[in-house]
């Protein structure tokens, strides 16, 4: 290739980097890559909290409380050896 197309090359990515290291540095950019990550992660949380607070969950830990046992958790303890 010629020097001039590897001289514009290097010009264009010299911009790129410039732009993200910019960016990179902004509040602005931040805020919105979290409104991103939330977008995606909303849907998944919400379904999962919308679980533990039916109706009929909420009397299966009252009753469990009431009796003065221990409710077991959807995801179960995350040691080794316990229970």
């Amino acid at each position: 290739m010629n020097w001039a197309v590897w001289l514009v090359l290097g010009a264009a990515v010299a911009v790129l980097l410039g732009s993200a290291f910019v960016a990179g540095q902004s509040p602005r950019f931040w805020w919105g890559m979290g409104l991103l990550v939330w977008e995606q992660l909303k849907p998944g949380l919400l379904a999962a909290l919308a679980r533990d607070f039916t109706p009929e969950h909420a009397a299966k830990v009252a009753a469990a409380t009431r009796r003065g046992e221990d409710f077991p958790g959807r995801v179960g303890h995350g040691h080794r050896g316990e229970r």
